[in-house]
């Protein structure tokens, strides 16, 4: 095709286009069709007349209508999101069905005895909440947002604080498991540690001799020790070695352990409870001088008998108050036993294995079998006796 006949044919054609567009008919059709196009799909937008006096107020409150609807389902979803990622979080609510977990992680034989412990201790009414309290927004899309609150609750600082004194974990380690500052673990732990030993320091443990002899188990009086308040010993613990002070260090140093130790004792009624702890002493302290001066000979009366291990020597203390310590004979220029010390020898080391039972319960708490530091000497002493009070929730030691 030439270039003329293009030319007339792009002429013909273009003429032709635009009578065709500008015809009545179809000027309607592709006014109707782009209306149809505009319109509104169904059940979005209602079709309002502008005849109608109130259009523009119902249609507002339509869409406000939709508008809480959708926020409402947004916030339900939210809310069931935050629940679930909390739901894995480290706490005591994971383990509330699972006494085993419960066991391990905090000496508690189950949630509920976990719940009265707390209820006991009663930490609102010293003011525990003072620095770490529970936030109340926690429907709030603020609440939502930020995630789990870096604030614990009073059951989840307990929580923490048995999980640092019967597993030993490192304040580092509670601080990624809780989702908190390791400043914040460290405050929790040294206000409820003093809280928790001004408090369970105050219980009445000591038992008296009814109870005693209404709870004597039969192998006390088979053997001839029915008269037994108490079984008595000494146990120690490592701690870190003083960097400076040579005397200190002479002090602290224990020949039996090779160690820096501070060193307590520990009695037990016959039955098994723990019923009097003392305060910690220098590693090189002897059992002869704790008996004497931790205060246990103030609570034992007129014919009690104490059952010790021979290393204590202390029936000159107590001979003042008509009381006698039963423990094995004590071979003195003698190479062998005779039949009688032979058979007392292996009844009281029959019965004498529970207050070594008890102290092995009171170390479960793992936290007296690391290398505490020396300095921390006043917090050891409330741990180790927070430690020795928490047995009294565990189940009971010797059966009846």
């Amino acid at each position: 095709m030439t270039s003329a006949v293009k030319s007339i044919y792009n002429q013909v054609m273009t003429s032709a286009h635009t009578s065709v567009m500008q015809s009545p008919p179809l000027k309607k059709k592709l006014k109707f069709l782009k209306k149809k196009t505009n319109k509104e799909p169904d059940g979005v937008r209602p079709h309002v007349s502008k005849s109608t006096p109130n259009a523009k107020d119902s249609l507002i409150q339509h869409l406000k209508d939709l508008l809480d609807v959708e926020m409402r389902q947004n916030a339900d979803l939210r809310l069931q999101l935050h629940e679930k990622i909390n739901g894995n979080v480290f706490g005591i609510e994971q383990f509330r069905c699972s006494p085993c977990d419960i066991q391990f992680y905090t000496g508690m034989p189950d949630y509920l005895t976990f719940l009265a412990l707390c209820d006991f201790l009663q930490p609102e009414r010293h003011k525990m909440q003072s620095l770490y309290y529970e936030r109340k927004d926690t429907d709030s899309a603020y609440a939502l947002n930020r995630g789990r609150d870096p604030i614990l609750s009073i059951h989840e600082q307990l929580f923490l604080v048995l999980c640092r004194l019967r597993q030993g974990h490192r304040e580092v380690d509670l601080a990624h498991r809780f989702e908190i500052s390791t400043s914040t673990v460290s405050d929790i732990i040294s206000k409820w540690i003093k809280h928790m030993g001004h408090v369970l320091t105050q219980l009445p443990i000591w038992a008296p001799r009814s109870l005693i002899t209404r709870r004597l188990p039969q192998t006390f009086q088979d053997l001839g020790y029915s008269n037994t308040r108490c079984i008595i010993d000494c146990t120690e613990i490592f701690i870190q070695q003083p960097s400076s002070n040579l005397v200190l260090k002479t002090v602290l140093f224990s020949t039996y352990k090779n160690h820096h130790t501070a060193k307590g004792l520990v009695a037990i009624a016959p039955h098994g409870p723990v019923t009097f702890v003392s305060d910690l002493y220098a590693g090189s302290a002897p059992d002869y001088d704790i008996t004497k001066d931790c205060g246990l000979l103030n609570l034992i009366q007129e014919d009690d008998h104490i059952m010790a291990d021979k290393g204590f020597e202390i029936q000159d203390l107590l001979d003042p108050l008509n009381v006698r310590v039963d423990h094995p004979p004590i071979l003195r220029g003698v190479h062998q036993m005779s039949i009688q010390q032979e058979t007392s020898t292996r009844r009281i080391a029959r019965l004498r294995i529970h207050v070594e039972r008890a102290i092995e319960r009171i170390k479960n708490f793992r936290i007296l079998q690391e290398n505490f530091p020396y300095k921390q000497w006043r917090m050891l002493n409330d741990i180790w006796k927070i430690c020795a009070i928490l047995t009294h929730f565990q189940p009971k030691l010797i059966d009846d």
